[in-house]
């Protein structure tokens, strides 16, 4: 394709030797898009969007995979290192931003990776392939289930779970819902199972956020998230926090409008309180403890407890 071949020549990119490059791991509509372009702000970075997004033709032609259930195939394994060790060296320029982009720069050292599409068994070692500091980022289930309007990996994710080391009632749980449920039971339990295969299978240390955190209290969460990952201007990412991420198209006026002027930002993140029944919360808050995730954030306001808030650590 023409555009991905003006995207491979537009950058060239020389590894840092003394720095670091930055995974963000996160499950769709949490807000890693956004993280991702604030992080983006910095000098010498580029990022590499959704590298095992496997719907994208030139993602799977590259990687000679093209379903998501291939991603958990221990077969896949030497595809997908291969593929992220060409990827820190430059390699694979169809995964560059556009030369059209607010932040893209001819000569980068540095990389932040978004990865929401697969493989969170294995982000140990896609972080020292690609010689990263990980950053698991975390928005609140019901706020997540109720912006999506498609699960393409539930069912590879179910099975991911059938196939391993959970837990009998976790089987269980994920057994009854896949059959006959509610969509907003299936969204949720999609959320768990995404984020409980990263925490179970991660062994490397790596900073744990919360979106609410990013919305409600920037200032700090940012701050210290410039000393954990040696960014060089904590001010660049400031300046674009009221800047709507490239995927709020998705959103509606009223949160694009939330963001931009960085108002009424508690109620940005506890609008699902609106749209839940206290019954319906009580199912989905099951899903949730079943996976032992319920301890992330307090039932009744939302937010997250104080021991996954980045900046009170």
């Amino acid at each position: 394709m023409f555009k991905d071949i003006i995207k491979g020549i537009s950058n060239i990119h020389a590894p840092s030797s003394e720095l670091c490059n930055i995974v963000i791991a996160s499950a769709p509509r949490s807000g890693s898009t956004w993280l991702m372009e604030l992080i983006w702000s910095q000098n010498d970075f580029k990022v590499c969007n959704e590298p095992l997004n496997v719907r994208v033709k030139s993602v799977a032609d590259s990687l000679d995979i093209n379903n998501f259930e291939a991603l958990y195939n221990p077969k896949s394994t030497p595809k997908i290192f291969q593929y992220f060790t060409s990827i820190v060296k430059g390699g694979k320029g169809f995964l560059n931003p556009s030369p059209l982009r607010k932040h893209w720069r001819f000569r980068t050292n540095r990389i932040v990776y978004k990865i929401i599409n697969g493989a969170e068994h294995q982000f140990d070692d896609i972080s020292q392939i690609t010689n990263s500091k990980l950053v698991f980022l975390v928005r609140h289930p019901f706020s997540v289930s109720l912006s999506r309007k498609f699960l393409p990996r539930l069912e590879v994710l179910c099975d991911f779970v059938l196939k391993h080391d959970f837990s009998q009632i976790q089987k269980e749980l994920v057994s009854e819902i896949s059959k006959e449920s509610t969509f907003m039971e299936k969204a949720v339990l999609s959320w768990s199972i995404q984020n409980s295969i990263f925490l179970k299978y991660t062994k490397r240390d790596f900073t744990f956020i919360t979106y609410e955190e990013l919305v409600v209290n920037p200032d700090s969460a940012l701050k210290e998230l410039a000393t954990i990952l040696n960014l060089p201007s904590y001010e660049l990412m400031i300046q674009m926090l009221n800047v709507p991420s490239a995927v709020t198209v998705q959103s509606d006026m009223g949160v694009k409008k939330a963001i931009q002027e960085n108002k009424n930002a508690e109620e940005l993140c506890t609008r699902w309180k609106k749209k839940l029944s206290s019954d319906q919360v009580d199912i989905l808050w099951k899903i949730m403890e079943v996976f032992e995730l319920d301890t992330i954030y307090d039932k009744e306001s939302g937010f997250p407890n104080d021991k996954f808030t980045l900046s009170l650590k």
